[in-house]
């Protein structure tokens, strides 16, 4: 029997699932996206990976995946990927038992990039394989990866200087 009169619903929640079901472990997922896309709602933790170098701008890298070891090894060669990503691995195996404490049945961390096929794919797989090698099981869902490059969005850049060159030389066929 558990007296309920002083207990919270989240404090009552933690007790039964104490006495009867025993360890309680939140159901984890690693969530890859892309901004260009918008961002995900149901995500409880965000992390924006597009400080990363981008493998958009190779044109051999283009298009393949973070998925491909081509892309992984471009990606992870950045000099910021092992500081940023170990601390997010470090913040993750400190926080993530926190949550099935608290009772919190799914929890949703979101990884993005531009696009969402490079970067985010390969900072989410290697966040999975560190947490599985922590003791965790996370699931992983690529939200963005069969996805259609959106070019007018994600070349931008090179479409801007592609308008400012013809400008120019627009310019330069009328003077006097």
């Amino acid at each position: 029997m558990i007296d309920s009169s002083d207990l919270t619903s989240n404090a009552l929640q933690q007790a039964i699932r104490q006495r009867f079901a025993g360890s309680f472990e939140s159901t984890l997922t690693l969530l890859s996206f892309g901004f260009a896309r918008g961002v995900p709602r149901n995500a409880d933790l965000m992390f924006d990976m597009r400080f990363l170098r981008n493998p958009y701008w190779d044109e051999a890298l283009r298009p393949l995946t973070g998925l491909d070891p081509d892309v992984r090894d471009y990606v992870m060669a950045d000099t910021l990927f092992e500081a940023a990503v170990g601390q997010i691995e470090k913040l993750l195996i400190t926080i993530l038992p926190r949550y099935s404490e608290e009772g919190k049945a799914y929890v949703t961390i979101a990884l993005g990039c531009t696009g969402g096929r490079h970067r985010s794919v390969c900072v989410t797989e290697e966040i999975a394989e560190r947490l599985r090698r922590a003791g965790f099981s996370p699931t992983i869902a690529h939200r963005n990866l069969e996805s259609i490059q959106l070019d007018a969005y994600e070349n931008r850049r090179q479409a801007k200087k592609e308008i400012a060159q013809t400008e120019i030389e627009g310019r330069g066929a009328h003077s006097p």
